[in-house]
């Protein structure tokens, strides 16, 4: 079995690692233009009653971002990361 290591990396990978920066910024500039042309833009007809507030789907986007990050990382990683022999 091949270490990590030795893979060889992408160029497109590699180029898209080396200007994570840049592509942070743009999605940060995407987010916060959408967020603003909500101010301007309601929704014809609310389904919930907080999506009267301007950037309530970006908000609970983010914040489902981060639960499941967090439970994929401190609950489902050491499960997969669990010895095969943990059930004998």
């Amino acid at each position: 079995m091949q270490n990590q290591t030795d893979i060889p990396e992408n160029a497109l990978i590699k180029k898209m690692r080396d200007h994570a920066g840049l592509f942070k910024l743009l999605f940060f500039i995407i987010l916060a233009i959408l967020v603003g042309l909500n101010f301007f833009i309601r929704p014809y007809e609310l389904h919930v009653a907080w999506e009267a507030y301007p950037g309530f789907w970006a908000g609970f986007g983010f914040v489902i971002a981060v639960v499941l990050a967090f439970v994929m990382k401190r609950i489902v990683a050491p499960l997969i990361g669990a010895p095969e022999d943990i059930h004998d």
